[in-house]
């Protein structure tokens, strides 16, 4: 299982209603939130464990960057884009906290884009090299989140 800049909200399974491994996972700068059941369990083993926000604090042994809590997700919407995504609201401890090296930097573009196909920015502030977890990115500013769509080139 590879996961890569993942939004996983509102589902619901007999006992985990997000990420559930029992083989090898690798899973970077992933939301995982709002689950009937556990947003996640594991069987198995987490090769890369990064940046990750996992609602309910599961799955966050030998995590880095980890980050447990309500990731404010908007309702499942129109906000752009070929499918419905869930956006981050204002305050959302998601925005600007992907590991880069997960997120498609400049250099290395492994993910330049979001779910949407409007690009991933760096806007954690003056040099800050991060862009969103999940599937959904912002351009966010020190004061607020401003939700403006951005056309893919």
């Amino acid at each position: 299982l590879t996961m890569t800049n993942c939004t996983i909200a509102d589902n619901h399974g007999y006992i985990v209603g997000g990420i559930g491994n029992q083989g090898t996972a690798e899973i970077r700068n992933t939301i995982s939130a709002n689950a009937a059941g556990t947003d996640c369990v594991n069987y198995g083993t987490f090769n890369v464990n990064i940046n990750n926000l996992m609602e309910d604090g599961s799955c966050n042994t030998g995590g880095i960057g980890f980050l447990t809590g309500d990731p404010l997700l908007g309702p499942l919407a129109d906000n752009g884009g070929g499918t419905m995504t869930h956006a981050l609201l204002e305050g959302s401890p998601a925005i600007d906290a992907g590991n880069p090296a997960g997120c498609g930097d400049p250099l290395g573009a492994q993910l330049p884009f979001d779910q949407r196909g409007y690009p991933r920015h760096y806007d954690g502030g003056i040099g800050s090299p991060r862009c969103d977890m999940g599937a959904y990115e912002t351009l966010a500013t020190a004061a607020n989140a401003i939700f403006l769509p951005v056309a893919r080139k």
